[in-house]
């Protein structure tokens, strides 16, 4: 008998022989990721994983070994995925426990209260629940909120109960909610009411020209407003695009006011609303405007406008919410926005409510004795302004259903009111309610309890939404510098005929995050200035450092001014390491003196320390402290407001606020016990992501110029995250199948695979001249025949846009008469103001952990202008951007020819981009690519052109990962397996291409006999008999070819001889 000879080197083979079927099973339901390892007791190393997106959420979802599922009735593993649905709000109340809830109002004896609470139930999530009295009721009893695990159609359900309510002609309210995302397909304005971002920093989601930013002062709702003033002179504006067409009516509408001691009373200064109409050139095709602050406007109150609206015209394709502070020669005063609403009242709309239904199961119990009655009730959904769509009810003591379509619903505004027109389809959010109805026929007298169940927002339409599932091998060790060496194969049974899959390979390099710094190895050499009084006068506005201690790594800090400072006291922002002043011993110190800043002007600084990661999803397990002492300079000032936080990739944050008292102060703890909150810079989305690439730890004053003042000083000593090694991603190899319902042969040597691995080499040459042009104010996919291009064009100041930006593909126009890629700008009037355009190549694979001298970032670029239209050479800008908007920047001054730009990342210079948090992040996987340039009446003028070729990046390989993971998965699962899928999967592995293993089974036996006689005398059928073999396999001579030559030495090598 032949001997079997295993390869030498393997990562993985699995042939799930040993599996026993046991250990597995259900792994998910609902919404959300999941990941769960072990799911049969007879193999090792195996995990599953499932998740979903928008609005999916998976009936159920279960991994296990199969003991007779494999390819010849032998074990396998399996993943099974059923009922998929995509429901905005589904709940049954399963999960309920019946502990959380109870009264959330008690009475006290005095009319007119109010109160809600959130989460009544520790099983279930996403409840609220809102009740109070008015009109002189008085509350004796209580109202209370909580599940039940039984008294429901079928199980659990939800209760809001009342008791009590003495009337004395007054009334009472109270109800359950729930609130939910946006509709499918709906694009409603972002960021309406002005709440995301720092205060004096921009805001967030709007496109902004002048001096206009987020303030803190007299807020209409919420915690935040928008500030205008003019440019001393010049308007200043903001605005923000959505999808539009024509026929529709758009209407838009916002609250203003002005304050005294800052107004435009005595001045000619307007704050202005208007709706422009653009076409695919982001030309103005229509517009209206209206006046909403003069100063006949009254002081110190918000103003409720009127709304003004328009119907976009043949050719529209975008509507624009654009506001505008008309400064008259330098008058000064300043206009406060917010809760501004822009939305489609008429005409087409990209949400059919016919398309959704809302749907409960709802009882009701009245104690007649203690003077309640069976009342009516509401099953409502609102929009965010309030505005509602209510189902009526009358209770009885049984369960009823109600509800159905939204478009049979009746509308009414805030109030309750019926009302045309006024329910926003397109709203960023909404709420589902379950409440008492005590102002129809039949009220509820004293009290009452409502029970809710199968409470259930349906939607059939999966646009947005999507899930996702496979099985997965992890921390492989494996040393890949061959790719053409290894193989990953498989056998892979999907459940539904045309149904997609992958099996794949990723490669990780794994990173030690966490921090224990103490600061003992600091010298006390390489403190840096971050900022002073001659670079303010200069224009600089901000500051920062990576490393501002020679003997620690890893620490930043930043700072920065905005507004009116004044120089002549010397302003400075420092940071150094200090080797006496630690609790004990040494520390990091951030310094700031000698700030007197303007009306409306201000400063902030701060350490960092980037790079980090999570221990754990669960936050109780994550810790996060410091030893933290806030003194006041010799300059003077105030003990202020400072926190300790830890921020995620976009700037959203976890925090612990604190009060300087001179002293050291212990701050922190599980990061379960800290608040959260949007990005100080405005680039967040207001939530923290358990799922970040990468965080930042943070120690920042807070809000210096009102609790500080002129200064501060901020020691840093003791500085603990809880440790981790992380693993990032750095690429995969991808081979890709489509279920025919029987077991495939899938894979093959991984230099054949699908990849995202190699260097970054843009040369045009697969551009198809087709699909750019003209656009607005950004544009994905300019030329259809590259991947990943996006270009953006803007304004600022006092600009005015008469042409704008284009960007596409050139047939002849790149290095030695090829392909390339192209930027314009045309006839953009600058004035005081200006223009900015750029491409960029988002999600470019490099390795940025290692020795940045090593990493090269290249492109040919070549700058023209056209002086008879008022153009000019200028500078332009080739960078590599981090998803924080911090950049790795070559600036460089065209001179009308092509230039090579670039060179070792070691040499670029650190570039905040508006809205970046300063600290760039060396550990991501991928980064964006961007050329552009910045034009003003000296700089360019008017517009130019940028031509670009042979964009490069150093990008990375298989042999810089540390370890790998080996996942079969579905893919494009809505499209092709709908709401159900199954794979099963067999003989699993990755490992050397070893010499005569001619059916790639990882070992030399009897079974490669005939394929390497196939081999031999018909290569075509060998390559189709075995797809994921190399036929090189049977150059055992290995003289380079496959042939009579190689059979004595294949015998020899089969018999171990």
């Amino acid at each position: 008998m032949l001997p079997t000879s295993p390869l030498v080197a393997q990562a993985l083979d699995e042939d799930f022989n040993t599996v026993t079927g046991s250990g597995g099973g259900p792994i998910h339901s609902g919404p959300g990721f999941m990941l769960i390892d072990d799911w049969d007791s007879g193999i090792l190393g195996e995990n599953a994983f499932a998740g979903t997106e928008g609005n999916s959420r998976f009936g159920s979802v279960s991994a296990s070994g199969v003991v007779l599922g494999g390819v010849s009735g032998t074990g396998a593993g399996r993943i099974e995925v059923s009922g998929v649905s995509f429901e905005l709000l589904s709940e049954d109340f399963t999960n309920a426990t019946g502990i959380g809830g109870g009264p959330f109002l008690v009475g006290n004896g005095s009319p007119d209260t109010f109160n809600f609470t959130t989460d009544w139930d520790d099983g279930i999530t996403g409840e609220a629940a809102f009740g109070g009295t008015f009109g002189g009721a008085v509350l004796v009893g209580d109202m209370s909120a909580q599940a039940l695990t039984s008294g429901g159609v079928s199980g659990g359900a939800g209760q809001i109960a009342v008791t009590n309510v003495n009337l004395l002609g007054g009334n009472w309210y109270a109800g359950l909610q729930w609130d939910v995302g946006q509709f499918p397909g709906a694009t409603p304005l972002v960021n309406a009411g002005f709440e995301a971002g720092g205060v004096g920093i921009g805001i967030p989601n709007w496109t902004t020209a002048g001096n206009v930013y987020t303030e803190d002062d007299f807020p209409r709702t919420g915690i935040r407003v928008a500030k205008m003033f003019g440019t001393f002179p010049g308007n200043s504006s903001f605005y923000q695009d959505l999808p539009a067409q024509p026929g529709q009516t758009w209407e838009l509408d916002v609250f203003s006011r002005h304050n005294a001691g800052d107004s435009i009373s005595a001045n000619a200064n307007t704050v202005t609303m208007t709706i422009q109409f653009r076409d695919s050139g982001g030309i103005v095709i229509g517009s209206t405007t209206a006046t909403i602050l003069s100063n006949a406007s009254p002081l110190n109150t918000w103003i409720d406008n009127t709304p003004i609206s328009l119907t976009a015209p043949a050719g529209t394709t975008s509507a624009r919410a654009l506001f505008t502070f008309v400064q008259v020669g330098f008058a000064g005063g300043a206009g406060f926005l917010d809760d501004a609403t822009f939305k489609v009242i008429a005409g087409p709309n990209p949400v059919d409510l016919a398309n959704f239904s809302l749907t409960a199961a709802i009882k009701g119990t009245a104690n007649a004795g203690a003077g309640e009655v069976l009342g009516n009730y509401q099953l409502r959904i609102e929009d965010a302004d309030g505005d509602r769509l209510i189902f009526h009810g009358l209770a009885t003591s049984g369960y009823q259903t109600i509800g159905g379509l939204l478009s049979t619903a009746v509308e009414a505004d805030s109030t309750g009111t019926p009302a045309s027109n006024v329910f926003d389809a397109s709203s960023s959010s909404f709420r589902v309610v379950v409440a008492f109805d005590n102002d129809a026929a039949t009220p509820w007298g004293t009290g009452g309890k409502i029970n809710v169940d199968n409470l259930l927002l349906s939607n059939s339409i999966s646009s947005g939404s999507a899930w996702y599932a496979g099985l997965f091998w992890d921390e492989l060790s494996a040393e890949i510098t061959d790719p053409s060496q290894w193989i990953l194969s498989a056998d892979i049974l999907g459940g539904t005929v045309g149904g997609a899959y992958e099996l794949r390979l990723e490669a990780f390099k794994l990173i030690e995050a966490g921090l224990n710094q103490d600061f003992e190895t600091a010298t006390g050499v390489g403190g840096d200035i971050l900022l002073d009084g001659p670079g303010i006068d200069g224009g600089q506005t901000f500051g920062f450092t990576t490393n501002y201690d020679e003997g620690i790594t890893g620490a930043g800090a930043f700072g920065g001014v905005f507004g009116l400072i004044d120089t002549q006291f010397g302003p400075v922002i420092a940071a150094e390491a200090t080797t006496t002043d630690g609790n004990p011993g040494k520390a990091g110190q951030i310094r700031v003196e000698n700030m007197v800043v303007g009306p409306g002007a201000g400063w902030f600084a701060g350490l960092d320390f980037g790079g980090q990661a999570l221990a754990s999803q669960d936050l109780s397990q994550v810790i996060l402290t410091a030893d933290i002492r806030g003194t006041i300079p010799m300059s003077g000032g105030f003990y202020g407001d400072y926190e300790l936080r830890i921020e995620d990739a976009q700037g959203d944050r976890l925090y612990f606020p604190m009060v300087a008292d001179g002293t050291w102060q212990s701050v922190g703890g599980p990061l379960s016990t800290a608040l959260e909150g949007p990005a100080l810079s405005g680039s967040g989305d207001g939530n923290f992501d358990l799922d970040s690439p990468s965080y930042t730890v943070v120690v920042s004053f807070i809000n210096p110029e009102l609790t500080w003042f002129f200064g501060g000083i901020l020691t840093v000593d003791n500085l603990y995250l809880t440790p981790i090694t992380v693993g990032t991603e750095i690429g995969r190899v991808s081979f890709f199948g489509t279920s025919n319902g029987s077991f495939q042969s899938v894979g093959g040597a991984l230099s054949d695979g699908v990849t995202n691995l190699g260097d970054y080499n843009q040369d045009f040459s697969t551009a198809s001249l087709t699909g750019g042009g003209n656009y607005g104010g950004g544009t994905a996919n300019w030329d259809d025949g590259l991947v990943g291009e996006n270009a953006f064009f803007g304004t600022f100041g006092n600009a005015v846009n008469g042409g704008g930006g284009s960007a596409q593909a050139c047939p002849s126009c790149g290095v030695g008469g090829t392909k390339a890629g192209q930027l314009s700008v045309t006839s953009v009037t600058p004035n005081t103001g200006g223009w900015f355009a750029g491409v960029f190549f988002e999600n470019v694979r490099a390795d940025l952990t290692g020795d940045l001298s090593q990493v090269i970032l290249s492109a040919d670029i070549r700058g023209t202008a056209n002086a008879g239209a008022g153009e000019m050479l200028g500078t332009y800008f080739l960078r590599i951007e981090d998803d924080s908007l911090t950049a790795l920047t070559f600036t460089v001054t065209a001179n009308g020819s092509f230039q090579s730009v670039g060179g070792p990342l070691s040499t670029a210079t650190l570039e905040v981009i508006p809205g970046g948090d300063a600290i760039f992040e060396f550990d991501q996987a991928d980064y964006n690519i961007t050329i552009g340039f910045v034009g003003t009446s000296t700089n360019w003028g008017t517009g130019g052109t940028l031509t670009f070729d042979n964009v490069f990046l150093t990008g990375v390989s298989l042999d810089d990962a540390d370890a790998y993971t080996v996942t079969v998965t579905f893919d494009d699962e809505i499209a092709t397996w709908g709401t159900n899928g199954t794979l099963t999967v067999d003989n699993l592995f990755l490992g050397v291409v070893a010499l005569g293993d001619m059916n790639c089974d990882a070992a030399l036996d009897y079974d490669d006999v005939s394929a390497f006689v196939l081999a031999l005398v018909d290569p075509a059928g060998y390559a189709a008999t075995y797809p994921g073999c190399d036929i090189n396999n049977g150059d055992v001579n290995e003289d380079g070819f496959v042939n009579g030559l190689d059979i004595e030495p294949f015998v020899e090598l089969l018999t171990g001889q």
